[in-house]
């Protein structure tokens, strides 16, 4: 069984272009299905975005969501790498994990809430490019 530390090893950096807006991100990098799958399972926090990193957008990718703190929640479109959803997700008032199914994505940001201000995530125009 494999365990995961409190952060990924791996890194990815991703510029979001909105409009004439331009930021460039560093981020933690979940690439595998174990890492997907146990993305925030059980942390404490998150300092900075991890990104889910889906190499097949067309066959669902899994993740369990169980943490503590709100997360701010960006979904990438595979064909177009334009932000379709942004959504923040709450802790579970209920016992029992939440399974989050992903398909269509390239990639799915989970960040800290209010790392990225609503007013620069914009779904349908931000566009996603891993560098």
């Amino acid at each position: 069984m494999n365990h995961l530390s409190a952060q990924f090893p791996q890194s990815i950096k991703l510029q979001l272009t909105t409009g004439k807006r331009q930021k460039l991100v560093e981020c933690e990098l979940a690439n595998t299905s174990i890492e997907i799958m146990l993305s925030l399972t059980d942390r404490t926090s998150i300092e900075k975005p991890l990104v889910l990193y889906l190499s097949n957008p067309l066959v669902q990718s899994f993740s369990r969501h169980k943490f503590n703190f709100p997360v701010e929640q960006i979904c990438v479109d595979y064909k177009t790498n334009q932000v379709t959803k942004y959504a923040v997700l709450y802790p579970s008032k209920y016992k029992g994990d939440f399974i989050q199914a992903y398909s269509e994505f390239s990639m799915v940001i989970l960040a800290p809430l209010g790392y990225f201000p609503k007013r620069f995530i914009v779904e349908d125009e931000t566009i996603v490019l891993p560098l």
